[in-house]
């Protein structure tokens, strides 16, 4: 009988040198200087390549698509089970304390690094599961692929482009979120709200890099009489923020920082534009601040759209805002229940928006995931979890958004462990050591059960 937990373990040395050499391709979308053959830059081709060239090195089959995605396969069989995650990685933020964002570096117990917990450490755990089947020489009756792409964080071009013309996985997960499993997860909506409207007050402004990411940053140019350095100062002593000010005459620029967090639950951040639009209300006239204000916070009641279902509340985070010649733009992505109407949604917030002069435009819906917890797939993988972890908690749903949704039957599947601090999108993201040990061996019975 395997002992799987005592076979992980003799994978650790190999698999944190081939983790944090992943962690070192700084694999950020970079579409201002994509090219035919790097579509989304060349860190995301070379963080796909890194990874397709361990499955030759340790003797998978391999194929790269258009260095956009690619897989691992590892078996024979008329079957294919799938494992499908991503090696693209959210912007970095500031103030890394453990190491750079790319250093991988190992400090008491844990690796560092943006891609440790979403989704490289994650992907290399799967990875060095299969390798253990195989090095064991388990027989099996399916197919192991493990699927890698270079979009997740973005728009999902990557398995758009995979599966139009590779083989879809007849079952499998994702190992993009948390354990014990996700067998459902929201809907989303991303859209953007547009304003055309040349502002007597604010010149410019930014905020944010990603729509599922709560800005961190946010600054604003201003034309103002009153020059609002001690007002400034005096507000973000108030409230512990950082920020800075700077005046030529009477254009002023602001800046201030909030707290970054995954968009899917931006009531646990600090929407950086929001606390800067809080104080400039008060000293200057907008309708930039008042569109904002007027319709904008996290569970969707300014817009009149609220909903609590059964995967949990609707939610609504802004995460990029830029105001440039004259356009106000606003990226937002929205996560629903099941039982949200979105197009019903659309409707109601287009028609609030219509006075205001404010359109939505580029919307675009993704399905919820429900997989009813008899399947034999969620038997399975809980079923793996719970004997070799002892943890019987119930299943969980989440407002995040994974490869699982894509599959013909998929559901994410960790590597979040209960009690681990959720870093994921955040400075010091990092992940212990401990946790991908258990991984692999989580993993590799699993993947041992749906294959065997």
């Amino acid at each position: 009988m395997t002992n799987w937990l005592e076979e992980a373990k003799k994978y650790e040395a190999a698999m944190l040198k081939d983790l944090a050499g992943w962690i070192q391709i700084p694999s950020v979308l970079d579409e201002a200087n994509a090219t035919k053959e790097a579509p989304l830059g060349t860190a995301n081709v070379d963080a796909l390549e890194y990874f397709l060239d361990l499955g030759k090195r340790d003797g998978f089959v391999i194929k790269n698509i258009d260095n956009l995605a690619g897989h691992i396969e590892y078996g024979a069989g008329n079957e294919l089970v799938g494992v499908l995650g991503h090696s693209d990685v959210v912007p970095v933020g500031e103030g890394w304390l453990h190491g750079t964002a790319f250093s991988g570096a190992v400090e008491d117990g844990f690796i560092y690094g943006r891609g440790t917990q979403d989704d490289k450490g994650p992907m290399m755990a799967a990875y060095y599961a299969v390798k253990m089947l195989k090095d064991l020489g388990l027989p099996l009756s399916k197919r192991i692929r493990l699927i890698d792409g270079t979009d997740e964080e973005s728009g999902w071009r990557c398995v758009d482009r995979y599966f139009a013309t590779e083989e879809m996985p007849d079952t499998g997960f994702s190992p993009d979120a948390n354990f014990p499993l996700i067998y459902a997860e929201k809907g989303m909506l991303n859209f953007n709200i547009v304003l055309n409207h040349n502002d007597d007050a604010i010149i410019s402004l930014s905020a944010g890099d990603r729509s599922n990411m709560v800005p961190e940053d946010a600054r604003v140019e201003f034309r103002c009489s009153d020059n609002l350095e001690v007002a400034y100062q005096a507000y973000l002593d108030k409230h512990n923020y950082e920020g800075t000010f700077d005046r030529n005459g009477d254009v002023q620029v602001l800046t201030i920082k909030g707290k970054a967090v995954h968009g899917m639950q931006p009531a646990l951040g600090i929407n950086a534009l929001y606390i800067l639009f809080e104080f400039l209300d008060n000293h200057i006239e907008s309708p930039l601040i008042n569109l904002v204000q007027k319709f904008l916070d996290t569970d969707g009641t300014k817009f009149g759209i609220s909903h609590t279902g059964v995967i949990g509340n609707l939610t609504i985070n802004a995460g990029v805002f830029s105001y440039v010649n004259g356009k106000f733009d606003i990226t937002v992505n929205l996560r629903h229940s099941q039982e949200w109407d979105a197009d019903a949604g659309l409707k109601t917030m287009t028609t609030a928006l219509a006075p205001f002069g404010a359109f939505i435009e580029n919307a675009e819906k993704k399905a919820a995931l429900y997989v009813p917890q008899d399947d034999v797939l969620i038997e399975t993988l809980a079923g793996v979890y719970r004997k070799q972890t002892g943890d019987n908690q119930e299943l969980l749903t989440t407002g995040g958004g994974t490869y699982a949704r894509v599959m013909k039957k998929g559901v994410a599947f960790g590597m979040l462990f209960e009690g681990t601090e959720d870093r994921m999108h955040q400075t010091d993201e990092r992940v212990p050591v401990a946790d991908l040990i258990k991984a692999i061996a989580i993993y590799a019975e699993s993947l041992y059960e749906l294959a065997k």
